[in-house]
């Protein structure tokens, strides 16, 4: 099961959770970090490939939606972003995710794959991604997708890949759900078939953050 959270990565092939730090170390943890796609340019708030793999950080969060409204990133820029951390050996965790009036006109599905597209085209190995489903409307309100609506996006973005990528890579990638995961939810959304994680935003800071990391077990 993997677990992610501004402040930390934690992977967990068995029942022991390996620590990493994740990116957003170095950044407000109000908002997601951001890969700069040059080699090395000083401008405030973005940090190269480089510059992260120096302090010793292994992945990084792309995509988020908080990068996508403040900074206004588009679909093309973030799959160009991911080529980039991917070719510099970083690992990525890449999020996807529908606003409310796009899940009130029920165009979820179509949203989640136009992004999910944009990031498929520029990754030639799958090994070092994780698909995070974020819901924006379930981001910082307090409130969640239910546990069936979780699941069914991610066994429809499950199906995209495997049509669009390959069977194979369907059924190894991880998908996680972010979206107000508390301790008090994340046992039943951790039980259902095609979660197989969480992105987690400010239940990494309370006591909670261990039921959630253990909530597979």
């Amino acid at each position: 099961m993997l677990v992610s959270s501004g402040h930390y990565c934690f992977t967990e092939p068995t029942l022991q959770a390996d620590c990493t730090l994740c990116a957003n170390l170095f950044y407000s943890h109000a908002l997601s970090f951001s890969v700069l796609s040059l080699p090395l340019w000083p401008l405030s708030l973005l940090l190269s490939p480089a510059m992260i793999k120096d302090v010793g950080v292994h992945w990084v969060i792309l995509g988020h939606s908080e990068r996508r409204w403040v900074f206004g990133e588009t679909d093309e820029l973030i799959g160009q972003k991911c080529a980039h951390a991917l070719e510099n050996g970083l690992g990525v965790i890449a999020c996807i995710g529908e606003k409310l009036d796009e899940r009130e006109a029920g165009i979820t599905e179509k949203v989640i794959n136009a992004q999910t597209k944009h990031f498929a085209d520029n990754i030639k190995d799958w090994s070092k991604v994780v698909l995070a489903y974020e819901p924006v409307w379930a981001i910082g309100t307090g409130k969640t997708a239910s546990p069936a609506q979780a699941q069914d996006v991610h066994d429809k973005l499950r199906q995209w890949v495997k049509a669009h990528v390959s069977e194979a890579v369907a059924n190894s990638v991880r998908i996680i759900y972010g979206g107000s995961v508390t301790g008090g939810t994340c046992k039943e959304l951790g039980g259902m078939k095609d979660v197989d994680g969480f992105l987690v935003g400010g239940a990494a800071l309370k006591p909670e953050f261990v039921d959630i990391i253990n909530a597979k077990q």
